[in-house]
Parts: C-alpha cells; structure tokens; sequence
C-alpha cells in the first residue's frame, strides 16, 4: 500500500519513526512528490510505452457518426507497436475503414481544408475521427494511473517495481533539504528502475 511505501521513504529521510500525521504540510508535500514519480512513469505511455499494469482489455467504444465520441474516463492512450522502426501508433479499424492517428493539431487543420483522409485523434476524453466514423468497435487502451490524495488510500499503486516511487520520492525530500548527495544518489537509483522497467515493456 501507499502507506507503506510513505513509512520508508519516512524512515529513510528523518531517520524515525515519528511519521507525518494526515493533512500535514509534511505529509502534503511528500504526497506531491509520489504524484510527481507517477507522472513521470505514466507520461510515459506518450512515448510509446504500454505499462501492462495499466492496459485494459478491449472495451466497447461507440462511434456516433458525429465525428466527436467520448471515451471511457479513465481513458490515458490507445497502445502502440515497437517494431524496426520504432513506436508505431494504433490504427483504428472501424467498419472497413482503417483510421491513422494525427496530432490534435493536425487533425483540426485537416477539419478546416475539408478534406478526409481517415485519421482520428484525441482531445478532452473525446476521440475525434474524419471522416466521421459509426459503429461500436471493442478496442484496447491504457488506463490513467491511480492517484493518492490522503496517502491512506488502501489501493496499490500499478507499477511493477513500486520501488521507483520509493526512491524517486525519497530523492526529492532529500533535494528539498538541500542535500545534493542524498538526492543524486537516490534518484540515480529511480532512474536505474525506470530504466529497467522501460526495457521490460520492450521485451
């Protein structure tokens, strides 16, 4: 649990066992930091990385002929490919029309010229297609990562190796005390677990 993971990052900064109470600063500003290591473990999935703890199966999403449709809401990312020439995007099979994903940027501009090369993207939990696809097609996608608010939540964080989150934290605290050292030491130590999780989601 969170609240075990908090306890040791405690112990290993304060050297106690005098852990911060619920709703105090010091409690808060740690909470701040565990947000900030998920982040950076989530963002990931931007890259091309599909953290199997938060992949879910394929689910129904409907596509209303409207050419803007809601996803779930805990929605993150559709999964991508590692081929030989690197991260390939999701293409969407809707009907008999396979749809390529663009950048939001790109998708609006092609919606201004009036043209329809059959492509979607994504905006504000909504997948945006063009031509406007219809059908309701079961499709995989990566979950947003839990978040801890009060640190006694009783659910686990998804990550693989929660020792990330344990070192990355107790890197920022030390960072926070001013102790260069500390902070070097502990988060070439996060780096290194990311590192091998990032080449496991690989293999």
């Amino acid at each position: 649990m969170i609240e075990d993971i908090l306890k040791k990052v405690h112990r290993k900064v304060s050297k106690d066992t005098d852990y911060p109470v619920a709703g105090s600063e010091d409690l808060l500003v740690t909470l701040d930091h565990v947000d900030d290591a998920i982040s950076e473990w989530e963002d990931l999935v931007q890259e091309g990385y599909n953290w199997p703890e938060l992949m879910v199966p394929p689910t129904a999403i409907v596509f209303g002929g409207t050419g803007t449709d809601a996803l779930p809401a805990d929605f993150l990312d559709f999964p991508s490919s590692f081929g030989d020439d690197g991260f390939e995007r999701m293409e969407l099979l809707i009907g008999n029309s396979a749809y390529a994903e663009v950048s939001s940027g790109e998708g609006e501009q092609l919606a201004l010229q009036g043209v329809t090369p059959n492509v979607y993207w994504m905006v504000a939990g909504f997948v945006r297609t063009l031509p406007a696809a219809s059908g309701t097609v079961s499709l995989p996608y990566l979950k947003k990562a839990t978040r801890f608010v009060t640190g006694a939540e009783t659910t686990e964080p998804e990550m693989s190796n929660q020792k990330f989150i344990e070192d990355y934290v107790t890197a920022k605290l030390f960072l926070d005390n001013a102790d260069d050292t500390l902070y070097q030491a502990f988060m070439n130590q996060a780096n290194d677990k990311l590192m091998k999780m990032k080449y496991k989601a690989l293999t």
